[in-house]
């Protein structure tokens, strides 16, 4: 379905947005394949629970998990592998470009999350390898993000950066909890941002920064919930990304070490460089004149023309329509939402990471009790 999704519309830019990520997607999940082939050539099952802890056990059943967590890294879009997402998601609708910075590239982190938690034992030996890609995957999303000139694709950059702190915040710490709050966070702010500015970019029939230049001035309503999202990203209050990125920072701290200052320096590093291209984007979209290739004149797409006090300057205003604003504006309140009211989200959070974490109860869970484990076998060890 997601083949058919990101190229839906039939344009010959988005046809070939779509073979690209057709092609991609299929290496990904041969490689994806090969890697369950490995694991049950070397522990006689792929059974998650049969796996729990073999990781650590059995440097051949780490290697060939090693394998999958590559192909899912890919899906998810973590660097040197990367470079297909800020290709392919900018590429198609905005409206599935949301749905797939919420979904598609989660699902992937979901399976590495769950596949760490319960083969790799959260095994710090690994995880410095998970780590240092979740760095800099972080920093190189951040540093790309501030170089396009179109608003997704500087969004789609962000995406990459979110990806690496997801990660980083899995690596570094002893329980998943900063991965799993971040990853909500990011889920809403990127769909948020990703929608406001899709519905403008459906008046104006422009996503560049000179195309949509002057938001502000015509569009206020708009611009405030684009605000909203912004400092949702970056990590400002009264959002949701100052409860991700302190909870991100907490986890490496509470590791504690020479790494887990390192991703603290990272992550701060990479928000400041977020910044500078969100400032870079508010400036391109919401200040300046006329968007670019406007006359300035009044046009049938306009609402009203209005006037500044001056007879000799006339400036045209066209209105995104209030449907539009729904679901950014919906998701921006979800995140000034999980702000407000985190300490209601966070017993829920506790619940998640403790499933997680607690292999015995998931293994008793899936196997059917607690004695299962002695029924099967781990490359051939009773």
């Amino acid at each position: 379905p997601s083949y058919a999704l990101i190229a839906m519309t039939g344009t010959w830019r988005r046809l070939g947005v779509g073979r690209l990520f057709v092609v991609i997607n299929l290496l990904t999940s041969t490689l994806l394949l090969v890697g369950v082939g490995f694991v049950y050539a070397s522990a006689g099952s792929v059974n998650l629970a049969v796996l729990a802890g073999a990781a650590r056990e059995d440097g051949r059943v780490g290697a060939a998990l090693g394998v999958v967590l590559m192909a899912l890294c890919i899906k998810a879009g973590a660097v040197p592998v990367h470079g297909w997402l800020p290709r392919a998601y900018p590429g198609t609708s905005s409206g599935v470009m949301a749905l797939f910075s919420a979904l598609h590239t989660k699902v992937a982190l979901y399976a590495v999350i769950r596949i760490w938690a319960t083969v790799f034992d959260l095994d710090p030996a690994w995880g410095r390898v998970l780590l240092v890609v979740a760095l800099v995957t972080t920093l190189w999303g951040a540093i790309a993000s501030a170089a396009p000139v179109g608003a997704r694709e500087i969004l789609a950059w962000q995406m990459v950066s979110g990806v690496g702190v997801i990660l980083a915040a899995l690596a570094v710490a002893q329980a998943p909890g900063g991965a799993i709050v971040y990853m909500i966070h990011h889920m809403v702010t990127i769909g948020a941002l990703v929608t406001l500015f899709g519905a403008a970019e459906h008046v104006y029939r422009s996503g560049q920064l000179g195309g949509l230049s002057g938001l502000w001035y015509r569009e206020r309503p708009l611009a405030v919930l684009i605000v909203i999202a912004i400092a949702a990203l970056v990590g400002l209050p009264p959002t949701s990304g100052l409860i991700g990125k302190l909870e991100v920072i907490d986890a490496a701290l509470g590791a504690g070490g020479a790494w887990g200052v390192v991703t603290v320096v990272v992550v701060l590093v990479a928000s400041l460089i977020g910044l500078v291209a969100m400032l870079r984007l508010w400036r391109g979209a919401m200040w300046g004149g006329p968007p670019s290739g406007h006359s300035g004149d009044a046009d049938p797409c306009d609402e009203d023309v209005q006037g500044d006090g001056d007879d000799d300057e006339v400036r045209p205003t066209r209105r995104v329509p209030t449907r539009l604003l729904v679901p950014g504006g919906a998701l921006a309140a979800v995140s000034v939402a999980l702000f407000l009211g985190y300490g209601a989200v966070a017993p829920e959070v506790d619940r998640a990471v403790a499933g997680l974490v607690d292999t015995d109860a998931y293994v008793a869970a899936v196997l059917g009790g607690p004695d299962a484990m002695t029924e099967s076998t781990i490359g051939g060890r009773p």
